[in-house]
Protein backbone atom coordinates (compact mmCIF):
# COMPACT_ATOMS: atom_id res chain seq x y z
CA UNK A 1 0.00 0.00 0.00
CA UNK A 2 1.14 3.81 -1.22
CA UNK A 3 2.05 6.22 1.93
CA UNK A 4 -0.47 8.56 2.18
CA UNK A 5 0.34 11.43 0.50
CA UNK A 6 2.35 9.76 -2.10
CA UNK A 7 1.65 8.23 -5.56
CA UNK A 8 1.82 4.67 -6.03
CA UNK A 9 5.25 3.45 -7.23
CA UNK A 10 5.29 2.80 -10.64
CA UNK A 11 7.85 -0.18 -11.36
CA UNK A 12 8.18 0.81 -14.58
CA UNK A 13 9.59 4.13 -13.99
CA UNK A 14 12.18 2.75 -12.16
CA UNK A 15 12.97 0.31 -14.89
CA UNK A 16 11.74 -2.71 -13.43
CA UNK A 17 10.42 -5.37 -15.17
CA UNK A 18 6.79 -6.03 -14.35
CA UNK A 19 4.95 -9.00 -14.03
CA UNK A 20 3.16 -10.65 -16.88
CA UNK A 21 0.79 -13.75 -16.14
CA UNK A 22 0.29 -14.14 -19.99
CA UNK A 23 3.94 -15.11 -20.43
CA UNK A 24 3.59 -17.89 -18.13
CA UNK A 25 0.42 -18.67 -19.73
CA UNK A 26 1.67 -18.71 -23.14
CA UNK A 27 5.15 -20.53 -22.81
CA UNK A 28 4.67 -23.13 -25.79
CA UNK A 29 6.81 -21.56 -28.64
CA UNK A 30 5.46 -22.06 -32.25
CA UNK A 31 6.70 -21.12 -35.63
CA UNK A 32 4.61 -19.36 -38.55
CA UNK A 33 4.94 -18.99 -42.35
CA UNK A 34 3.51 -16.29 -43.35
CA UNK A 35 3.05 -15.62 -47.34
CA UNK A 36 1.35 -12.49 -49.18
CA UNK A 37 0.95 -12.61 -52.72
CA UNK A 38 3.00 -9.71 -54.00
CA UNK A 39 0.84 -8.48 -56.10
CA UNK A 40 -1.74 -7.34 -52.61
CA UNK A 41 1.14 -5.22 -51.63
CA UNK A 42 -0.29 -1.93 -52.94
CA UNK A 43 -3.18 -2.52 -50.59
CA UNK A 44 -3.37 -0.66 -47.39
CA UNK A 45 -3.35 -3.97 -45.37
CA UNK A 46 -2.84 -6.85 -47.80
CA UNK A 47 -4.54 -10.47 -46.70
CA UNK A 48 -1.91 -12.49 -45.31
CA UNK A 49 -1.75 -16.02 -44.96
CA UNK A 50 -0.56 -17.59 -41.61
CA UNK A 51 0.63 -21.48 -41.57
CA UNK A 52 1.50 -23.23 -38.52
CA UNK A 53 5.11 -24.68 -39.49
CA UNK A 54 5.45 -28.09 -37.52
CA UNK A 55 7.52 -30.32 -39.57
CA UNK A 56 6.58 -33.03 -41.60
CA UNK A 57 3.34 -31.01 -41.33
CA UNK A 58 2.04 -27.18 -42.37
CA UNK A 59 -1.30 -26.60 -41.40
CA UNK A 60 -3.48 -23.37 -42.71
CA UNK A 61 -4.49 -21.62 -39.72
CA UNK A 62 -5.87 -18.15 -39.98
CA UNK A 63 -6.02 -15.90 -42.71
CA UNK A 64 -5.13 -11.35 -41.35
CA UNK A 65 -5.23 -8.08 -42.53
CA UNK A 66 -2.10 -7.06 -41.98
CA UNK A 67 0.95 -5.10 -43.37
CA UNK A 68 3.96 -6.78 -43.34
CA UNK A 69 6.17 -3.76 -42.69
CA UNK A 70 5.18 -4.78 -38.91
CA UNK A 71 6.61 -8.00 -38.50
CA UNK A 72 10.11 -7.26 -38.35
CA UNK A 73 9.41 -6.01 -34.73
CA UNK A 74 8.46 -9.93 -33.86
CA UNK A 75 11.59 -11.59 -32.11
CA UNK A 76 12.67 -14.56 -34.24
CA UNK A 77 11.11 -12.35 -37.58
CA UNK A 78 13.09 -13.80 -40.98
CA UNK A 79 12.44 -12.30 -44.32
CA UNK A 80 12.77 -15.17 -46.10
CA UNK A 81 12.64 -14.80 -50.22
CA UNK A 82 9.91 -14.39 -52.72
CA UNK A 83 9.18 -17.37 -55.36
CA UNK A 84 6.91 -17.79 -58.27
CA UNK A 85 4.28 -20.51 -57.19
CA UNK A 86 1.52 -22.14 -59.57
CA UNK A 87 -1.78 -20.27 -59.37
CA UNK A 88 -3.62 -23.72 -57.61
CA UNK A 89 -1.05 -22.98 -54.66
CA UNK A 90 -0.94 -19.72 -54.02
CA UNK A 91 -4.00 -19.68 -51.75
CA UNK A 92 -2.85 -22.84 -50.06
CA UNK A 93 0.29 -24.61 -49.57
CA UNK A 94 -0.05 -26.35 -46.26
CA UNK A 95 -0.85 -30.08 -48.14
CA UNK A 96 2.04 -29.79 -50.79
CA UNK A 97 4.20 -28.12 -48.02
CA UNK A 98 3.28 -31.22 -45.80
CA UNK A 99 3.97 -33.83 -48.28
CA UNK A 100 7.35 -33.06 -49.28
CA UNK A 101 8.82 -32.58 -45.91
CA UNK A 102 6.89 -35.77 -45.54
CA UNK A 103 9.23 -37.46 -47.86
CA UNK A 104 12.13 -35.27 -46.93
CA UNK A 105 11.87 -34.56 -43.50
CA UNK A 106 14.44 -31.17 -42.55
CA UNK A 107 17.07 -31.92 -40.33
CA UNK A 108 15.36 -29.26 -37.81
CA UNK A 109 12.54 -27.34 -36.78
CA UNK A 110 13.27 -23.89 -38.05
CA UNK A 111 12.39 -22.59 -41.27
CA UNK A 112 15.64 -21.32 -43.15
CA UNK A 113 15.43 -19.64 -46.22
CA UNK A 114 17.75 -22.55 -47.95
CA UNK A 115 14.80 -25.18 -47.09
CA UNK A 116 12.15 -22.96 -47.81
CA UNK A 117 14.24 -22.97 -51.36
CA UNK A 118 14.30 -26.64 -51.85
CA UNK A 119 10.86 -27.03 -51.20
CA UNK A 120 9.73 -24.62 -53.81
CA UNK A 121 12.08 -25.93 -56.28
CA UNK A 122 10.19 -29.79 -56.18
CA UNK A 123 7.16 -27.72 -57.08
CA UNK A 124 5.99 -27.84 -60.65
CA UNK A 125 6.90 -24.90 -63.35
CA UNK A 126 4.19 -22.97 -64.78
CA UNK A 127 3.66 -19.85 -66.61
CA UNK A 128 0.63 -19.33 -64.54
CA UNK A 129 0.75 -18.12 -61.19
CA UNK A 130 2.11 -15.19 -58.71
CA UNK A 131 4.98 -14.17 -56.70
CA UNK A 132 4.25 -14.94 -53.31
CA UNK A 133 6.24 -13.26 -49.97
CA UNK A 134 7.13 -15.59 -47.33
CA UNK A 135 8.20 -14.66 -43.69
CA UNK A 136 8.86 -16.87 -40.43
CA UNK A 137 8.29 -15.50 -37.03
CA UNK A 138 7.97 -16.95 -33.58
CA UNK A 139 4.52 -16.49 -31.51
CA UNK A 140 3.69 -18.03 -28.36
CA UNK A 141 0.83 -19.34 -27.31
CA UNK A 142 -0.99 -21.61 -24.40
CA UNK A 143 -1.21 -25.29 -25.74
CA UNK A 144 2.40 -26.94 -26.54
CA UNK A 145 0.91 -28.80 -29.62
CA UNK A 146 -1.60 -26.77 -31.39
CA UNK A 147 -0.93 -22.93 -31.98
CA UNK A 148 -4.58 -22.62 -32.32
CA UNK A 149 -7.80 -25.38 -32.09
CA UNK A 150 -9.53 -25.83 -34.59
CA UNK A 151 -12.88 -24.28 -33.86
CA UNK A 152 -11.04 -21.24 -31.91
CA UNK A 153 -10.48 -17.49 -33.14
CA UNK A 154 -7.46 -15.82 -32.25
CA UNK A 155 -6.26 -13.13 -29.93
CA UNK A 156 -3.16 -11.73 -30.25
CA UNK A 157 -0.73 -9.66 -27.62
CA UNK A 158 2.89 -8.43 -27.64
CA UNK A 159 5.58 -8.56 -24.69
CA UNK A 160 8.78 -7.33 -23.92
CA UNK A 161 9.60 -7.51 -20.28
CA UNK A 162 13.06 -6.59 -20.30
CA UNK A 163 12.23 -3.69 -22.33
CA UNK A 164 14.19 -0.13 -21.36
CA UNK A 165 11.14 1.65 -22.62
CA UNK A 166 8.49 2.16 -20.16
CA UNK A 167 5.94 0.32 -22.11
CA UNK A 168 6.34 -3.22 -22.00
CA UNK A 169 3.61 -4.92 -22.99
CA UNK A 170 0.44 -4.00 -25.44
CA UNK A 171 -3.58 -5.19 -24.92
CA UNK A 172 -5.16 -8.19 -26.00
CA UNK A 173 -6.51 -7.83 -29.18
CA UNK A 174 -8.36 -9.77 -31.99
CA UNK A 175 -6.57 -7.88 -34.61
CA UNK A 176 -2.59 -8.78 -35.34
CA UNK A 177 -2.33 -5.37 -37.56
CA UNK A 178 -3.88 -3.42 -34.34
CA UNK A 179 -1.61 -5.07 -31.96
CA UNK A 180 1.40 -4.59 -33.54
CA UNK A 181 1.04 -1.30 -35.20
CA UNK A 182 3.16 2.12 -33.77
CA UNK A 183 4.84 -0.77 -31.32
CA UNK A 184 8.34 -0.44 -32.42
CA UNK A 185 8.16 3.40 -31.64
CA UNK A 186 6.63 2.76 -28.10
CA UNK A 187 8.97 -0.82 -27.46
CA UNK A 188 11.26 -1.20 -30.28
CA UNK A 189 11.81 -4.75 -31.65
CA UNK A 190 12.59 -7.95 -30.38
CA UNK A 191 8.80 -8.31 -29.23
CA UNK A 192 7.67 -11.47 -27.95
CA UNK A 193 4.09 -12.26 -30.26
CA UNK A 194 1.47 -14.06 -27.80
CA UNK A 195 -1.66 -15.64 -29.36
CA UNK A 196 -4.53 -17.43 -27.63
CA UNK A 197 -7.91 -19.38 -29.06
CA UNK A 198 -11.01 -18.00 -27.88
CA UNK A 199 -15.12 -18.57 -28.87
CA UNK A 200 -16.44 -16.41 -31.03
CA UNK A 201 -18.35 -14.73 -27.84
CA UNK A 202 -14.95 -13.37 -26.45
CA UNK A 203 -13.50 -12.45 -29.57
CA UNK A 204 -16.52 -10.50 -29.95
CA UNK A 205 -16.51 -9.11 -26.65
CA UNK A 206 -12.40 -8.21 -26.96
CA UNK A 207 -13.60 -6.10 -30.54
CA UNK A 208 -16.29 -4.24 -28.61
CA UNK A 209 -13.52 -3.63 -25.82
CA UNK A 210 -10.72 -2.55 -28.68
CA UNK A 211 -13.26 -0.68 -30.88
CA UNK A 212 -14.19 1.60 -27.74
CA UNK A 213 -10.47 2.16 -26.96
CA UNK A 214 -9.62 3.44 -30.46
CA UNK A 215 -12.47 5.83 -30.05
CA UNK A 216 -11.43 6.96 -26.96
CA UNK A 217 -8.15 7.37 -27.99
CA UNK A 218 -8.69 9.17 -31.09
CA UNK A 219 -10.96 11.79 -29.33
CA UNK A 220 -8.14 12.04 -26.77
CA UNK A 221 -6.26 13.14 -29.59
CA UNK A 222 -9.05 15.82 -31.54
CA UNK A 223 -9.08 17.58 -27.93
CA UNK A 224 -5.36 18.24 -27.81
CA UNK A 225 -5.83 19.02 -31.83
CA UNK A 226 -7.79 21.37 -30.85
CA UNK A 227 -6.29 22.92 -28.48
CA UNK A 228 -7.50 21.49 -24.75
CA UNK A 229 -4.69 20.64 -22.49
CA UNK A 230 -5.60 17.27 -21.08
Amino acid sequence: MAERGLAPRDPSALGETIPDADLETCSHRHEILAAVIEADRGRPLPIVTLYHWQPPTVRLKCRVMLSPDVLPTIKGFTALDTYFLPKSLDRDISETFSALLTATPPSGPEITPQLLSDLIAQLPITDQGDFVQFFSFSVFSNSPNEVLADGLLPIWKWAKPNSSYNCKRGFWETNLHQALEHVEWTAGKDLILLIIGVSEQTFQTLQTIADRRTTGLASIMRLETLGYDL
